[in-house]
């Protein structure tokens, strides 16, 4: 199986890595619902994976471009840091909120008709004030160290899923804070920023 798998990455790394993304943020996702949900949230599992299955094949583009910048082989120290860091502001400060507004965008559009965007907009602005600045902190804890050894030693065509393994348990702690209920929105605050804009 583990040589299939290479093999089609090999040869589909595209399309490998949107499944490989698609399959890690579901397990993720759905380990930390059975662990601290009553039920599966199926509808929240699709949307977080979906998510991750489109965002993975631009990650392994992105991996690729790293490398021809600051190739793995002779690799200094120095570069080797200037190599984590872009890629740590770069994918983490885009990528964290993105994911965030995908979620509370998309699951409010697969709960029904929405006839009250500006809450879902200012919910999102809410949960993002509170939870976007501990998410990037935790992230560098995460992602420095594993990117490190994922630019120094792993292969263009295992990046994908050498970072997969780390993004499973990531993943499901990102998707339980994305998730986590926030204090009840002010309506005057929606009405005034509303106003304002």
């Amino acid at each position: 199986m583990h040589n299939l798998y290479l093999a089609a990455q090999r040869a589909y790394p595209r399309t490998v890595a949107a499944g490989t993304g698609f399959a890690v943020m579901g397990l993720g996702d759905a380990s930390v619902q059975a662990l601290l949900e009553p039920k599966l949230d199926f509808h929240r599992n699709l949307v977080s994976s979906t998510y991750n299955g489109l965002i993975s094949p631009i990650f392994y583009s992105w991996y690729a471009y790293m490398d021809r910048i600051w190739p793995p082989k002779g690799l200094r120290f120095a570069s080797l840091m200037r190599k984590v860091l872009v890629n740590q502001i770069v994918l983490t400060s885009i990528n964290t909120p993105v994911y965030m507004a995908w979620c509370h965008h998309v699951e409010a559009a697969l709960a029904g008709p929405c006839e009250d965007w500006a809450a879902v907009h200012a919910s999102f602005a809410e949960h993002a004030r509170l939870e976007l600045p501990g998410l990037l902190c935790a992230s560098f804890g995460v992602w420095i160290p594993s990117n490190t050894i994922n630019f120094l030693w792993v292969p263009q065509h295992l990046k994908i899923p050498f970072i997969s393994a780390f993004s499973v348990a990531w993943g499901g702690f990102l998707s339980m804070v994305v998730h986590r209920q926030t204090p009840p929105i002010d309506p005057n605050v929606v009405t005034a920023g509303s106003n304002n804009g």
